[in-house]
């Protein structure tokens, strides 16, 4: 074993994961209880000092809730996206800016998930509840000073 380098053994234990359990996944309850740990130490990986979870967000989804956790992710996120999108567009030309700060922010975001777990920590979740939420107070005093 690498020292120190162990994500590539979290993307291996999440990969098998996901492949033996491709449709529902592990179960986040059931990985907590000691499957992961189960699945490090049958792969010859119970040596690992660390045995975190995948440090992969696209792995994490797909070995804890499988394909249908990731098609429901997807789809509600393209839903918001797009209703998100569509206010904004409808809105005075100057406000078009939110719209794309908020498309960087979810593409940097998307990046940088392939190295981390990033939507499941908290700070980052806070950061994009409160940035939905002036996207959607903006529509809101737009919309109501239109009916005005």
């Amino acid at each position: 074993l690498d020292t120190g380098n162990y994500r590539q053994y979290f993307w291996k234990v999440y990969t098998k994961m996901f492949i033996d359990k491709p449709i529902v996944g592990q179960g986040n309850y059931w990985l907590k209880a000691g499957v992961r740990e189960n699945y490090y130490n049958k792969m010859g990986y119970e040596n690992l000092p660390e045995k975190y979870n995948a440090h992969n967000n696209y792995l994490e989804v797909l070995g804890s809730g499988g394909l249908l956790a990731a098609f429901w992710i997807l789809t509600s996120l393209l839903i918001i996206a797009k209703i998100l999108y569509k206010k904004l567009k409808e809105q005075n030309k100057e406000y078009n800016i939110l719209s794309f700060c908020f498309s960087i922010m979810i593409f940097s975001n998307l990046v940088h998930a392939l190295t981390q777990n990033v939507f499941f920590d908290s700070s980052v979740v806070y950061i994009y509840i409160s940035l939905t939420y002036i996207v959607m107070w903006q529509i809101a005093c737009n919309e109501r000073l239109k009916t005005k």
